[in-house]
């Protein structure tokens, strides 16, 4: 049982988190069973959240998970629910909620309304309790739900470790989903697009959940959150690569960008996955329009080698394979190569492998096998003799400083 000032501490908490984030917080026992919450309607949003049966979901994940869920249950509402556990039991559940991940139209209220048999005399009353539910996006929440996961349990983790379900039933036809938040105006496109092309965006300074300065994407897939993001992100692509394109990469590098990361993100089965693989999207088409501007003495030949290799890092790269492509015999590539460049083909490409591999170690919390395999090395321990060579240290090593440097920011 928690002591008065442990008690006092939290209730601070949780005003700090309905003023920070517009929402309410609620504990609940490990049966589900409301403790105390600070929104003035609790109890009728609480019977709402009982009605909409989404309680087998959380108790099901967190008999096998610790990390949050986000879920949006069989009404249209989204909760975003912590788990504190001793002995793999839940001891109690923190929320936050509800919310909508757009913002609902006049006639989908009117639905809601009627699937709740509320009397028409409570309607109106019911449809002016809905509007003062906050709309959120996705990606954001996970952000909300990285902070309910401290405040609650004290742990501190990663978006992507959130899982997101959706238990809501479909939405008519006819019933509009619609957002009042301020879509992208051409001005930040083209600002964004401009960056790319000229090699000046600045990486470090973009939110992962607002890669689109100045405003934000309409909603491309009502109802279906994972869906909207990856399409948030095949735009990205699209913007990105031809910005790419015009700031001197070839076309076909460009277009091969664009159909690797389209693979990446369909193959992404959470919303902080497909965030991740945006940063790394930015950062492989500035890397690659930064290296154009910066080889220009370069002869046609040689840039075409260094189109190809970065093109296909992610790949086992044949040398008689990348000439024939080229158009040039296997020798006079090498030894021109060699020549403007002073180190050899072979060379070149595990340093930009290397290269890579430092930003996926440094930028994303996946393993150095992953990392081995992804970048088609041939064991991960021929990875780790390679990345010493290069960097003085093993990747686990770089990894680790990686992630000391950005907890101390």
């Amino acid at each position: 049982m928690r002591d008065y000032e442990t008690m006092l501490f939290m209730q601070e908490v949780q005003q700090m988190l309905l003023v920070a984030t517009k929402l309410y917080s609620w504990q609940l026992d490990g049966r589900l069973n409301l403790q105390s919450t600070n929104h003035p309607n609790g109890q009728f949003y609480y019977d709402l959240f009982k009605i909409s049966k989404c309680s087998d979901y959380i108790q099901t994940h967190f008999l096998s998970v610790d990390t949050p869920i986000i879920i949006a249950d069989s009404l249209g509402f989204t909760w975003i629910v912590a788990g504190k556990k001793e002995d793999g039991s839940v001891l109690e559940y923190h929320l936050l909620g509800p919310f909508f991940t757009v913002e609902a139209s006049e006639r989908y209220m009117m639905r809601l309304c009627r699937q709740l048999h509320i009397s028409q005399e409570l309607t109106g009353q019911m449809q002016g309790q809905l509007k003062k539910i906050p709309s959120i996006p996705i990606t954001v929440s996970l952000t909300y739900a990285v902070m309910l996961q401290y405040y609650a349990i004290g742990e501190t983790i990663c978006p992507d470790e959130i899982i997101y379900v959706n238990t809501s039933t479909s939405i008519e036809e006819n019933d509009q989903w619609m957002t009042t938040e301020r879509h992208n105006t051409w001005e930040a496109e083209l600002k964004l697009f401009e960056s790319i092309k000229n090699g000046t965006l600045n990486l470090e300074g973009m939110a992962l959940t607002n890669t689109f300065s100045g405003g934000v994407i309409g909603t491309l897939c009502p109802g279906d959150p994972l869906r909207q993001v990856k399409d948030e992100v095949i735009v990205l692509i699209i913007l990105a690569t031809r910005a790419a394109i015009l700031g001197g990469v070839s076309p076909e590098g460009g277009y091969s960008i664009a159909d690797y990361y389209f693979q990446r993100v369909e193959a992404c089965d959470t919303v902080g996955t497909v965030q991740k693989c945006s940063v790394e999207i930015l950062q492989t088409v500035m890397h690659r329009v930064r290296m154009c501007k910066e080889r220009g003495t370069h002869s046609a030949v040689v840039n075409s080698c260094m189109d190809y290799i970065e093109t296909h890092l992610y790949t086992k790269i044949n040398l008689d394979q990348m000439a024939k492509e080229v158009g040039y015999a296997t020798y006079y590539l090498s030894k021109r190569f060699k020549e403007e460049t002073n180190i050899s083909i072979k060379d070149y490409i595990k340093e930009e492998k290397i290269k890579r591999a430092k930003f996926l170690l440094a930028r994303t919390d996946i393993s150095v096998s992953e990392v081995s395999e992804r970048l088609a090395f041939s064991t991960p321990s021929y990875f780790c003799s390679v990345f010493k060579s290069f960097t003085g240290m093993l990747p686990s090593e770089y990894q680790n400083l990686s992630q000391i440097e950005r907890n101390s920011l």
